[in-house]
């Protein structure tokens, strides 16, 4: 059975949109200082060394340097774990 099509939604406080594509760098973030494996300028990945694990990044593009500062949270090996350029 179909819905009917709700035609009077009336937001009660103002919103925001957000690119849900986008991903933001948190605030409380940690920095670690990564050797540089290897870069491959046609695909754009970058391979670190982080911590003593390999970590492949998609999409760095003109990396120059043998060593990139990266921002993370959370602790390698768990769900929580994120990472940034």
């Amino acid at each position: 059975m179909p819905r009917k099509k709700n035609e009077s939604i009336q937001a009660k406080e103002s919103t925001q949109f957000f690119d849900a594509t986008r991903k933001t760098i948190p605030e409380k973030y940690k920095t670690e200082k990564c050797k540089i494996l290897s870069y491959n300028k046609k695909t754009n990945e970058l391979d670190i060394d982080f911590k003593g694990h390999g970590i492949r990044i998609k999409h760095a593009k003109n990396i120059e340097t043998s060593i990139v500062s990266v921002k993370y949270t959370g602790e390698i090996g768990q769900t929580n774990f994120s990472y940034w350029l």
